[in-house]
């Protein structure tokens, strides 16, 4: 079951799935704006030609077949070899794993590497949700058709 629920407000949001885990997310964390994607015919680290750069491979002689992908952070156009560091970068919103250059690997700042979301194991089905942020309080219905209230005070 892959069913979500979400509850949001103006300084955090959460959601429930069906792997049992509530994820809160802070709202208010200031995030900078994803790079744009570079277009390439080859690889910008290791100038290896793309599958679709045929006249390159066929002047190498090369039938090593690389496909495009594209480093979270920079924005550059890399092949699997040169992106095969993964990373979270939540000053950009993303809170799992991302590809990442060699590069902006081997320069990652701390202050990049701060998630701004707590995930917690429920352990229950939930049905629906709502949250009171004036009480910090979060009511939660599950399958069971108990409604369990969370003191959320110490997540935000």
């Amino acid at each position: 079951d892959t069913n979500t629920e979400a509850v949001v407000s103006t300084q955090s949001t959460g959601s429930f799935g069906g792997d049992k885990r509530m994820i809160l997310w802070n709202l208010r964390t200031h995030r900078k704006q994803p790079p744009l994607w570079e277009e390439s015919n080859e690889c910008q680290i290791c100038r290896g030609a793309f599958f679709w750069n045929v006249q390159k491979l066929w002047n190498e002689k090369n039938v090593q077949f690389k496909r495009q992908h594209h480093c979270r952070r920079c924005g550059a156009a890399i092949c699997g070899e040169c992106s095969s560091n993964l990373s979270i970068l939540p000053i950009y919103g993303y809170e799992n794993p991302v590809r990442l250059c060699r590069t902006c690997y081997a320069d990652l700042p701390e202050d990049e590497l701060r998630s701004s979301t707590l995930a917690h194991n429920i352990l229950i089905d939930v049905t629906c949700a709502d949250f009171d942020y004036s009480k910090k309080l979060l009511a939660v219905g599950a399958a069971d058709n108990v409604i369990r209230l969370y003191d959320v005070a110490a997540c935000l």
